[in-house]
């Protein structure tokens, strides 16, 4: 986790790199809110809610989990962040990283 924790911080010091939050079923076959939760605060600390966005690896993520559980305990870990934030996450910053801005009416 360590080593993982210094490559989170050295690829957020990089101010053009944005963090995917997704497939954490998949690292964690026994995953819950309260396990997903260290893995995310970290993320989101070297990041800024600006510069993460949450994922989906359905259908995969269907052999571990249903999508309403999954969305659930996401929302669950991001209930401490701000509505402006939890935009961030969910669309936000998908549209800056992919240049999105001014494509969707």
């Amino acid at each position: 986790m360590e080593t993982w924790l210094d490559g989170v911080y050295a690829l957020a010091a990089l101010p053009n790199t944005f963090m995917k939050i997704s497939g954490l079923s998949q690292a964690i076959p026994r995953w819950s809110m309260d396990n997903i939760r260290p893995i995310i605060d970290p993320v989101l600390e070297a990041f800024g809610p600006e510069r993460c966005m949450l994922g989906s690896n359905f259908p995969v993520e269907k052999l571990t989990s249903s999508y309403v559980n999954l969305l659930a305990a996401y929302q669950g870990v991001f209930s401490k962040l701000t509505s402006a934030e939890q935009d961030s996450l969910y669309f936000g910053s998908a549209t800056k990283a992919y240049q999105l801005e001014g494509q969707f009416i």
